[in-house]
């Protein structure tokens, strides 16, 4: 596929078969091309993806999107499904849970999960370019506003 393509913002609807592995094949050309760095976006993205399918229960496609703004390669997965309060993410060795999270806050630039129109849950990760590496993006958030406009 052309550079120039892959630069597009691009949508990705996500059923039931192979949905981690389309959503990691999908960010991981548009990381690569836009310059980000490829297997962070693709663990961020697949850790985000089994999270809504093992805890969000979506009630109908999630879709994945991708998008270059402000030297930040953006990647949204967003599903159909109840509000979420996500907690902080754990550093804890011996913690069970919330290493998705911590990987997510880790990784990327700006981290975040917003309540959108017509019941969607997003979770918003931003990647810094590395000719962006210097600029300072907004901070890392993990509620979801409490309206879900």
């Amino acid at each position: 596929m052309p550079t120039d393509t892959l630069l597009q913002p691009s949508v990705l609807r996500l059923g039931c078969a192979f949905p981690v592995r389309a959503a990691r094949d999908h960010v991981t050309l548009r990381g690569r091309a836009a310059g980000a760095n490829a297997d962070d976006v693709a663990l961020v993205v697949g850790e985000l993806v089994t999270n809504v399918f093992v805890h969000g229960r979506p009630r109908s496609a999630v879709l994945v999107t991708t998008d270059t703004a402000d030297g930040i390669f953006w990647v949204t997965v967003s599903a159909r499904q109840d509000p979420v309060n996500l907690p902080p993410p754990t550093e804890d060795p011996d913690a069970e849970s919330g290493r998705g999270l911590l990987l997510a806050h880790t990784l990327t630039t700006v981290f975040r999960c917003e309540r959108r129109a017509r019941g969607y849950q997003a979770f918003v990760a931003g990647f810094a370019l590395p000719e962006q590496t210097g600029k300072t993006a907004a901070p890392h958030s993990y509620s979801p506003s409490p309206k879900d406009s």
